[in-house]
This record gives C-alpha cells, structure tokens and sequence, in this order.
C-alpha cells in the first residue's frame, strides 16, 4: 500500500518544551499550604481545603528529587492541567508529560517526552488510561533515523521513516505518465543508465532483491570529485550505520534524471567505507517512489509508472 503522502520533515518541537522545569509552573495557589505527613516519601505545597484535602494548584515532590508534579489537584487526585516529571539520579529529566489528568492517570491532551539509552520519544495526541490513545510518536535515535507513527485507539495504523522512500506523484516531474528504459544484460546481471543531477550519473544493477538505492563507494568518489554538492545536489541525513559492505551513510538526493522523470528527494545509501566488491544497485525500496515499476526479461527494459 502506498502512502498518502511523503514525509517532507519531522517536527522536533511540540506544542511543549521541556528543557527546564519552569516549563511546569502552570498555575499559582494564593494560599500555600505544606504538607509532608499524608504521604511519607512526598513533600506538597499548595491549596488544601478545611478538610485536608489537596485541592486546586499545588506541587508534589518526592523527597529524593525523583520525581515531581505540579498542577492541579482534586481530592488528593491529579485532576485537571499538569506536569509529571521524573527524574534520573543527576537530575537529567527521564520522563516527562504536559497535559490533562483524570485520576492520576495522563487523560486527554498531552504530549510525553521519554528518554532512551539511544533515543528520544515524544508522543503527543489525546491519552487514555494513562497510554496515547489518537495522535504521534516521533522516535528521534541518536544516529539520526527519525520515525513517526501514527496512532488510533491505541494501534499504531501508519509509519514514516526518514530513511525510505515514500510515493508522492507531485515529486515525479513530468509530461508522460510513464518513462521506458533500455536494461543492459552483463554477466547475468541487469543494468540500466540514472543520473544523481542534471550532468552526473552512473550504471546502476537492478536488483529485485536489493533493499533500495544504493551507492558505491567508487561512484560516490566519482561524483564528489565532479562536482556533486551537498546542499546543492544531496542532503546529508546524518544517518550513519554498517554492514558486510562497509560503513554507509542515509543521504537524500534532491533531483535524479531517469528516463524522461526528474524525481525528487530520493534516499540513497552511500558506501563511505568499501570491504569487498560492491555494485551500484536499484532494489525495492527505490522502485516505492513510483505508482508501478514494470520489465520485461526477454525485452529488456524496464518501465516506470508516475
């Protein structure tokens, strides 16, 4: 099934920003009031009505500094706007979220930032019963894959990834509603001409089995020593990983030539360190850029479907 729609960017801000804890002073109590006696590990500071009840804005804060809550209260319950914190043992924020409560559980709107070991979380929509019920979750990995997903009544129904290639028509400039190329067959292998701008360009293998497009670290050598310009011609999507091949890094390519497409923003792999023999290749992923890709064995060709 192909998506609506291509991701154009990730937003990494939220209608909430949560880089200091003044980011949580959401309301204010006239008359402050301290209690540490009704819950032992807890100190609270703010409204309580004549029976003892917390009641109105207040703040709760655990006595080792892990946690803290402030917002507002409704017998002794989190009820209302808020802000739930808890905290690492240096202080650095491990969990946070603004938004609506019902009884002590996330309820309503809100967004939730959560920290990871390799990542960062931000989830934001209506919650119920304390879990994201309608909204997103942006996944931000420190090597930089971005993933968004969309949630409805608490199922995940969609994933965009900055790392793949999405079909979006708008991006395929052309007059014709297909494009037909002639595949060279060479040592049982498929070969058919792309260019990565309007000048540069190369073989590439098609390969039905190839995850996407991939570039080899000869032909990359290639292109930056003609020319090929990043902010021009590429953008570096700080994606950086491994495989048998060698280190490779995500990079979009913002127009390639094929056929008679100009395709824009194209993902591509890029071979940055070689370990053995490696060959140009257009697998699938790539082809997911287009309505329909079509070849023929015996004709030799391959088609392309806007």
């Amino acid at each position: 099934m192909k998506h609506p729609q291509i991701y154009v960017l990730f937003f990494l801000l939220t209608s909430f920003i949560y880089s200091q804890d003044s980011n949580c002073e959401l309301c204010e109590c006239t008359d402050i009031k301290s209690d540490t006696e009704k819950y032992i590990d807890y100190t609270y500071s703010g409204c309580i009505d004549a029976n003892g009840y917390y009641e109105g804005c207040g703040t709760l804060i655990k006595k080792d500094s892990t946690y803290k809550y402030v917002g507002i209260f409704k017998n002794n319950n989190y009820e209302g706007y808020g802000c739930e914190t808890y905290y690492n043992a240096d202080g650095s924020i491990d969990q946070q979220y603004v938004g609506n409560f019902k009884e002590n559980k996330m309820s309503g709107e809100g967004s939730l930032l959560s920290f990871f070991t390799d990542q960062k979380q931000n989830s934001n929509g209506e919650f119920k019963n304390g879990q994201l019920y309608n909204g997103k979750v942006i996944i931000n990995f420190d090597y930089g894959l971005i993933i968004e997903k969309k949630i409805e009544q608490y199922d995940e129904v969609n994933e965009i990834r900055n790392d793949r290639n999405y079909y979006n028509k708008d991006e395929i400039i052309t007059n014709s509603d297909s494009t037909q190329l002639k595949i060279e067959r060479r040592n049982n292998h498929l070969f058919f001409n792309m260019k990565l701008n309007d000048s540069l360009g190369g073989q590439w293998m098609f390969d039905t089995g190839g995850y996407g497009l991939s570039i080899g670290k000869d032909r990359w050598d290639y292109l930056l020593a003609n020319g090929f310009r990043e902010g021009i011609d590429y953008e570096d999507l700080n994606i950086n990983s491994e495989s048998n091949f060698g280190k490779q890094k995500t990079i979009k390519i913002f127009k390639i030539y094929i056929g008679e497409f100009i395709v824009k923003n194209v993902v591509a792999n890029v071979k940055t360190e070689q370990s053995g023999q490696f060959i140009n290749l257009v697998g699938v992923q790539f082809y997911d850029k287009f309505s329909d890709v079509k070849w023929s064995f015996n004709g030799e060709w391959i088609r392309f479907f806007r």
